[in-house]
Formats: C-alpha cells, structure tokens, sequence
C-alpha cells in the first residue's frame, strides 16, 4: 500500500518471475482500464503475471479510488 495523502492509500502489486535476479531488472508499470468506475485493478493480475513472464520484467500493478465514490482530486 502507498499512501498518497492522509487516509488515502493505492494498492500496488508487483509481480516478479521466480527467476529474476534481486536487482537490475526492467519495469513495467500498468494501469488497468475500467474508465474509473469499475473492475479492480488486482482482475488483472493473472494477466500481468503472463505479461511478466513473457517480458522477463517486473510488472507493477497500480489500483486507483473507484468512482463515483472516490471523488475528484
């Protein structure tokens, strides 16, 4: 979890191949879709873990606030 202001916090998954060194890797960072409103971001991580692997990469996996609940800023 990353907090981004005061009571607010993003989930980030990242999701590393077993066989990746510690260090030195490339990144990948992804945004789901879902236009804000819908779908999790962690739905998408079986897809990111085959991205992962197919790119020998570490994917970062960022959720964002699902509106209308979560308001603008």
């Amino acid at each position: 979890m990353l907090e981004v202001e005061k009571g607010v916090e993003i989930k980030i998954w990242m999701i590393k191949p077993k066989n990746l060194p510690n260090a030195g890797n490339p990144a990948y960072l992804y945004a789901h879709g879902g236009g804000a409103i819908m779908f999790p971001a962690e739905m998408d991580n079986g897809k990111m873990a085959h991205t992962a692997l197919n790119l020998q990469c570490i994917v970062f996996n960022v959720d964002f606030r699902l509106g209308p609940e979560a308001k603008a800023p």
